[in-house]
């Protein structure tokens, strides 16, 4: 498998909806603009109790709970204290990111998401 470089700072994803922590209904969406990012990470806090769910490019109502919305059950998870690397290794133009928390006392708002874009 190969891997894609980038050079220089990475792009901090813009919040477009905000998400509800410990609610599979209601995701975080962050976006990239009308860029996309190859490779893109994302990372969570060693203080967090359980791992964090996340998809790519899907809108924010294909939502995690498994009703009507969810076009999918495929997902990533990002386990505490670590990161993932949610493009493949740069394989996947990642545009927009939707993830959740799975305990209250996780805060969404301290899951990172960066990546690198053209």
């Amino acid at each position: 498998m190969s891997v894609k470089m980038r050079a220089g700072s990475p792009t901090v994803a813009t919040l477009i909806t905000v998400g509800t922590d410990n609610d599979a209904t209601a995701p975080r969406l962050v976006n990239f603009g009308a860029l996309y990012a190859k490779p893109c990470f994302v990372s969570t806090p060693i203080a967090f109790s359980a791992a964090v769910r996340i998809k790519i490019n899907v809108p924010v109502t294909d939502d995690f709970s498994g009703g009507a919305m969810v076009t999918g059950p495929g997902y990533y998870t990002c386990a505490p204290g670590a990161s993932v690397d949610v493009s493949l290794g740069g394989l996947i133009a990642v545009e927009q990111v939707t993830f959740i928390t799975q305990n209250a006392a996780d805060d969404l708002d301290l899951v990172s998401v960066v990546g690198w874009t053209p």
